[in-house]
Protein backbone atom coordinates (compact mmCIF):
# COMPACT_ATOMS: atom_id res chain seq x y z
CA UNK A 1 0.00 0.00 0.00
CA UNK A 2 1.08 3.78 -0.85
CA UNK A 3 -0.16 7.37 0.69
CA UNK A 4 1.39 10.50 -0.08
CA UNK A 5 1.98 13.38 2.37
CA UNK A 6 -1.30 14.75 1.24
CA UNK A 7 -3.63 11.94 2.20
CA UNK A 8 -1.28 11.09 6.01
CA UNK A 9 -1.85 14.57 6.46
CA UNK A 10 -5.55 14.31 6.56
CA UNK A 11 -5.05 12.29 9.56
CA UNK A 12 -3.56 15.16 11.50
CA UNK A 13 -6.78 17.02 10.16
CA UNK A 14 -8.86 14.02 12.14
CA UNK A 15 -6.92 14.26 15.24
CA UNK A 16 -7.54 17.91 15.51
CA UNK A 17 -10.92 17.69 14.97
CA UNK A 18 -11.44 14.98 17.36
CA UNK A 19 -12.56 12.07 15.41
CA UNK A 20 -10.96 9.35 16.89
CA UNK A 21 -12.53 6.77 15.37
CA UNK A 22 -10.39 7.21 12.47
CA UNK A 23 -7.67 5.70 14.15
CA UNK A 24 -6.90 1.83 15.78
CA UNK A 25 -5.38 3.56 19.20
CA UNK A 26 -5.89 7.34 21.08
CA UNK A 27 -4.32 8.63 23.50
CA UNK A 28 -5.62 11.52 25.27
CA UNK A 29 -2.58 13.08 27.02
CA UNK A 30 -4.35 12.59 30.64
CA UNK A 31 -1.60 10.81 32.22
CA UNK A 32 2.17 11.92 33.30
CA UNK A 33 3.22 13.01 29.88
CA UNK A 34 0.22 15.31 28.61
CA UNK A 35 0.81 14.08 25.06
CA UNK A 36 -1.85 13.26 22.59
CA UNK A 37 -1.28 11.08 19.46
CA UNK A 38 -3.35 8.62 17.62
CA UNK A 39 -2.07 5.25 15.82
CA UNK A 40 -3.92 4.41 12.37
CA UNK A 41 -2.87 0.87 11.35
CA UNK A 42 -2.72 1.46 7.23
CA UNK A 43 -2.17 -1.96 5.09
CA UNK A 44 1.51 -2.87 6.10
CA UNK A 45 2.96 0.21 8.23
CA UNK A 46 0.99 2.42 10.61
CA UNK A 47 0.77 6.58 11.10
CA UNK A 48 1.73 7.44 14.54
CA UNK A 49 0.37 11.29 14.53
CA UNK A 50 0.92 13.84 17.11
CA UNK A 51 -1.48 17.04 17.99
CA UNK A 52 -0.74 20.20 18.05
CA UNK A 53 -1.14 22.71 21.19
CA UNK A 54 -4.98 22.70 21.79
CA UNK A 55 -5.01 22.56 26.03
CA UNK A 56 -3.15 25.25 28.56
CA UNK A 57 -1.13 22.66 29.30
CA UNK A 58 0.21 22.16 25.75
CA UNK A 59 0.77 25.77 25.72
CA UNK A 60 2.52 25.59 28.77
CA UNK A 61 5.40 22.83 27.19
CA UNK A 62 6.18 25.22 23.57
CA UNK A 63 7.04 27.94 26.45
CA UNK A 64 9.26 25.81 28.47
CA UNK A 65 11.98 26.36 26.30
CA UNK A 66 14.92 25.37 29.02
CA UNK A 67 17.65 23.76 27.06
CA UNK A 68 18.07 19.78 28.82
CA UNK A 69 21.00 17.27 27.81
CA UNK A 70 19.53 13.90 27.13
CA UNK A 71 22.06 10.60 26.66
CA UNK A 72 20.09 9.93 23.35
CA UNK A 73 19.78 12.80 21.65
CA UNK A 74 22.03 15.52 23.27
CA UNK A 75 20.09 18.95 23.71
CA UNK A 76 17.15 19.37 23.30
CA UNK A 77 13.88 21.82 24.13
CA UNK A 78 12.56 20.80 27.79
CA UNK A 79 9.21 21.25 27.06
CA UNK A 80 8.83 19.71 23.39
CA UNK A 81 10.57 16.13 25.31
CA UNK A 82 8.92 15.59 28.00
CA UNK A 83 6.57 12.56 27.44
CA UNK A 84 8.67 11.28 24.06
CA UNK A 85 10.42 8.45 26.12
CA UNK A 86 7.64 7.14 27.68
CA UNK A 87 5.55 7.31 24.54
CA UNK A 88 8.53 5.61 22.72
CA UNK A 89 7.97 2.64 24.86
CA UNK A 90 4.07 3.00 24.55
CA UNK A 91 4.39 2.82 20.94
CA UNK A 92 7.46 0.00 20.72
CA UNK A 93 4.85 -2.67 22.04
CA UNK A 94 2.15 -1.59 19.53
CA UNK A 95 4.41 -1.99 16.45
CA UNK A 96 5.55 -5.40 16.29
CA UNK A 97 7.90 -4.84 13.62
CA UNK A 98 5.67 -3.18 11.43
CA UNK A 99 7.05 0.08 9.79
CA UNK A 100 5.51 3.45 10.62
CA UNK A 101 5.77 7.05 9.89
CA UNK A 102 5.48 9.85 12.08
CA UNK A 103 3.31 13.08 11.18
CA UNK A 104 2.51 16.19 13.53
CA UNK A 105 1.76 19.88 13.69
CA UNK A 106 3.07 22.58 15.91
CA UNK A 107 4.15 21.23 18.77
CA UNK A 108 2.98 17.84 17.44
CA UNK A 109 6.00 18.12 14.65
CA UNK A 110 8.29 19.43 17.09
CA UNK A 111 7.68 16.40 18.99
CA UNK A 112 7.57 14.21 16.56
CA UNK A 113 11.06 15.13 15.45
CA UNK A 114 12.24 13.76 18.44
CA UNK A 115 10.33 10.65 18.93
CA UNK A 116 12.08 10.01 15.70
CA UNK A 117 15.54 10.98 16.68
CA UNK A 118 14.50 8.38 20.16
CA UNK A 119 13.32 5.92 18.16
CA UNK A 120 16.09 5.56 15.86
CA UNK A 121 18.48 5.00 18.41
CA UNK A 122 16.48 2.47 19.94
CA UNK A 123 17.33 1.06 16.90
CA UNK A 124 13.58 0.80 15.08
CA UNK A 125 13.79 3.63 12.87
CA UNK A 126 10.79 5.36 11.19
CA UNK A 127 10.20 4.80 7.93
CA UNK A 128 9.13 8.32 6.87
CA UNK A 129 8.83 11.57 9.13
CA UNK A 130 5.93 14.13 7.81
CA UNK A 131 5.64 17.33 9.78
CA UNK A 132 4.10 20.74 9.75
CA UNK A 133 5.05 24.58 11.04
CA UNK A 134 7.90 22.58 13.07
CA UNK A 135 9.45 25.04 15.88
CA UNK A 136 13.33 23.86 16.61
CA UNK A 137 13.40 21.31 18.87
CA UNK A 138 17.05 20.58 19.41
CA UNK A 139 20.73 21.20 18.80
CA UNK A 140 22.73 19.73 15.68
CA UNK A 141 23.30 16.27 17.61
CA UNK A 142 19.78 15.55 16.72
CA UNK A 143 20.07 16.34 13.15
CA UNK A 144 23.21 13.38 12.49
CA UNK A 145 21.01 11.15 14.39
CA UNK A 146 18.20 11.35 12.33
CA UNK A 147 20.28 12.47 9.03
CA UNK A 148 19.42 8.85 7.05
CA UNK A 149 15.69 9.41 7.41
CA UNK A 150 13.11 9.76 4.96
CA UNK A 151 11.89 13.24 6.24
CA UNK A 152 10.20 16.36 5.24
CA UNK A 153 8.93 18.93 7.18
CA UNK A 154 7.02 21.93 5.62
CA UNK A 155 6.56 25.69 6.05
CA UNK A 156 3.66 27.59 4.53
CA UNK A 157 4.87 30.48 2.72
CA UNK A 158 4.16 33.78 0.50
CA UNK A 159 5.69 36.83 -0.65
CA UNK A 160 4.51 38.60 2.31
CA UNK A 161 5.61 35.99 5.16
CA UNK A 162 5.57 32.55 6.32
CA UNK A 163 5.06 30.47 9.44
CA UNK A 164 6.93 32.33 12.59
CA UNK A 165 6.21 29.25 14.36
CA UNK A 166 8.97 27.63 12.29
CA UNK A 167 10.93 30.64 13.80
CA UNK A 168 11.78 29.44 17.30
CA UNK A 169 13.14 28.70 20.13
CA UNK A 170 15.72 31.29 18.44
CA UNK A 171 18.87 30.17 16.85
CA UNK A 172 21.54 31.49 18.98
CA UNK A 173 24.99 30.44 17.84
CA UNK A 174 27.56 28.89 20.37
CA UNK A 175 25.11 29.81 22.97
CA UNK A 176 21.53 27.89 22.11
CA UNK A 177 22.39 26.83 18.70
CA UNK A 178 18.66 24.93 17.66
CA UNK A 179 18.27 23.64 14.33
CA UNK A 180 15.66 22.23 12.28
CA UNK A 181 17.02 18.82 11.64
CA UNK A 182 16.63 18.72 8.31
CA UNK A 183 15.88 21.74 5.59
CA UNK A 184 12.18 23.09 5.97
CA UNK A 185 9.78 22.78 2.47
CA UNK A 186 7.82 25.61 1.53
CA UNK A 187 4.20 24.90 0.17
CA UNK A 188 1.85 28.11 -0.19
CA UNK A 189 -1.67 28.81 1.53
CA UNK A 190 -2.20 32.21 2.11
CA UNK A 191 -3.94 32.94 4.99
CA UNK A 192 -7.20 35.15 4.64
CA UNK A 193 -6.87 39.00 5.19
CA UNK A 194 -9.55 39.07 7.59
CA UNK A 195 -7.29 36.21 9.78
CA UNK A 196 -6.31 38.43 13.36
CA UNK A 197 -3.24 35.99 14.35
CA UNK A 198 -0.69 38.12 13.30
CA UNK A 199 2.74 36.48 12.95
CA UNK A 200 0.94 33.28 13.72
CA UNK A 201 -1.60 33.35 10.45
CA UNK A 202 -0.17 31.30 8.55
CA UNK A 203 0.33 28.74 10.78
CA UNK A 204 -3.26 27.15 10.78
CA UNK A 205 -3.03 23.47 9.67
CA UNK A 206 -5.75 23.78 7.77
CA UNK A 207 -3.58 26.29 5.40
CA UNK A 208 -0.96 23.35 5.85
CA UNK A 209 -3.61 20.76 4.36
CA UNK A 210 -4.55 23.56 1.61
CA UNK A 211 -1.15 23.78 0.39
CA UNK A 212 0.29 20.56 -0.31
CA UNK A 213 -2.94 20.04 -2.48
CA UNK A 214 -1.14 22.35 -4.98
CA UNK A 215 1.49 20.25 -5.31
CA UNK A 216 3.22 17.25 -6.65
CA UNK A 217 1.86 14.22 -4.12
CA UNK A 218 4.90 12.33 -2.90
CA UNK A 219 4.83 9.40 -1.07
CA UNK A 220 5.32 9.54 2.29
CA UNK A 221 7.15 6.26 2.20
CA UNK A 222 9.34 4.61 -0.37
Amino acid sequence: MTITDLEAAGFVELLYDGNVGGFDHIDTGEGDDGVYWGLKRLGDFDLVVLRGSTTALDWERDFESVVVSTPELGAVHRGFFIGMRQLLGELRGMLEGRRFIILGHSLGAARGALLAGLATVAGIPPAGVLLFGEPRPGFERLAQIVAPLTWRSYRNADINGHDAVTDVPAHVPLVFPFVHPKPLIDVCCSPPDSDDWGPFRYHHFALYHYGLSRVDPMPAVE
